[in-house]
């Protein structure tokens, strides 16, 4: 028995329908149904009952829900203890950044700051999915964190520090390679990689392209962004990337800047909404706005 068990058992029961907490968490329902299978074999006892409209708790799964709402609560309240010890001691801040963003923001961001606090302060930055960011923000795993966006503003409040292009790949031997002009409506017909459901950008193009007439139908998808674009580059499928990875220098490798206005990538800082937190990482939230308004404004028009 583990911690994903007690995670998933419980999401289940709150959603009381495998496929819908298999969504909440971006996980394939087969995966979710697979990992309760297991917990049952493993405790030797049918815990949900399947009907039409979802699952219901047996009696040993009540059993099973009380035991892991008392294990998940002193589990809360350790992390809890040992953020909060480690804060006063000042050891570290825990930051959850999704993929690439640490890499876009400007590495003087966090290397200023942590020069002027040395010794006092370290980042503990956890690189992770948009949505798992965003979880672990309201799971209070963290305070702090960054996104892409839209964010949804009824649970954090949010600020935009910056918006960065997103590029099309296209391998020198693939055929829109040489065409002088290319649009977004020209990759319908040829393979296409996507990110996983856990990442923001994978809903943002489907929307992108779908305004534009047509689906954005994944031929491959993964959470492994370093081997989609490897596999771009190879001229094994079409791959959207925001402007971080791009990089111009690479031989047969051309870039194609999709329209700012319509599709781009933007980077949020979040925490929770309605909620104060400790001075020193409310000091942080307010250096954080300033350098990025001091070097990512200009990014942020629609140009």
């Amino acid at each position: 028995m583990n911690l994903r068990q007690i995670e998933y058992f419980l999401n289940i029961c709150e959603c009381k329908s495998i496929s819908r907490a298999a969504q909440k968490m971006y996980m394939e329902t087969a995966t979710l149904s697979r990992a309760v299978s297991e917990l049952e074999k493993e405790l030797g006892a049918a815990l949900f009952k399947r009907t039409s409209r979802g699952v219901v708790l047996t009696e040993y799964g009540q059993i099973v829900r009380t035991g892991f709402l008392q294990a998940q609560s002193a589990l809360d309240s350790m992390v809890e203890n040992v953020q909060d010890r480690l804060r006063e001691e000042k050891k570290y801040i825990p930051l959850a950044i999704g993929y690439g963003i640490m890499h876009s923001l400007s590495t003087d961001m966090w290397n200023n700051y942590l020069h002027a606090h040395a010794g006092e302060t370290e980042f503990r930055p956890l690189d992770m999915p948009d949505y798992v960011v965003e979880r672990e923000v309201l799971d209070r795993r963290v305070d702090l964190g960054f996104t892409i966006g839209p964010v949804d503003e009824s649970g954090f409040e949010a600020r935009l520090l910056k918006r960065s292009r997103m590029y099309l790949i296209l391998a020198q031997r693939h055929p829109l390679y040489q065409k002088e002009t290319v649009r977004i409506e020209d990759i319908e017909h040829y393979g296409r990689f996507a990110y996983s459901r856990s990442f923001k950008s994978r809903e943002n193009i489907e929307r992108f392209c779908r305004a534009h007439g047509f689906e954005y139908t994944a031929h491959y998808e993964s959470s492994d962004l370093a081997s989609l674009i490897q596999m771009s580059t190879e001229n094994r499928g079409i791959f959207i990337i925001p402007e971080c990875y791009a990089d111009p220098g690479r031989a047969g490798v051309r870039y194609v800047p999709l329209p700012k206005n319509e599709l781009s990538w933007d980077i949020y800082m979040i925490r929770r909404r309605n909620e104060k937190l400790p001075l020193r990482l409310e000091e942080l939230w307010n250096y954080f706005i300033a350098f990025c308004t001091q070097h990512h404004a200009h990014t942020l028009g629609n140009e």
